[in-house]
């Protein structure tokens, strides 16, 4: 929804957008909002971010992603804790592949809790600096204690 409010409003025309996710339910709740809000060029895929060749094989104007919740989220039939065994490799190695893709712009949305990963000496940014550190204080929820902090590091090539 804020894809579409973004590219009506700056009244863009020429645009592809790429959507990766390793759960089924949620690509599937994906392609159906963007049949009801009828956007076109975008495609999905349901694959595991790190493993789908195709996208670093492009360039791309901007990369935004999010780290995924090693032990919050359902991710099919794949087990992470086999694949990378600690929940700080999986981190790693994620964080590592986003920057082997070719962008203007790489945009990483880290909960406060995950910020200190970002200092790991594992994190190789290839080629792009750290731009800018955005911090956006969100709501609490009524079971928290206080609220949450998410994090933006802004990365753009050296």
């Amino acid at each position: 929804m804020g894809f579409k409010h973004f590219i009506e409003s700056y009244k863009i025309t020429d645009y592809n957008y790429t959507y990766i996710d390793i759960n089924k339910e949620t690509c599937k709740n994906s392609e159906n909002l963007v049949k009801y809000i009828d956007l076109n060029n975008i495609k999905i895929i349901n694959n595991r971010f790190e493993v789908t060749d195709e996208i670093f094989n492009k360039n791309y104007d901007l990369i935004f992603t999010s780290i995924p919740y090693y032990d919050l989220e359902i991710y099919n039939d794949i087990n992470l804790k086999e694949i990378y065994k600690t929940e700080e490799m999986f981190i790693v190695n994620f964080i590592n592949k986003v920057f082997d893709i070719k962008s203007k712009h790489i945009i990483l949305n880290v909960s406060s809790k995950y910020s200190k990963l970002l200092e790991n000496k594992f994190i190789n940014t290839k080629g792009y600096r750290l731009d800018n550190l955005l911090k956006i204080e969100l709501s609490k929820h009524p079971f928290q204690k206080k609220n949450n902090v998410e994090l933006f590091y802004v990365y753009k090539p050296k």
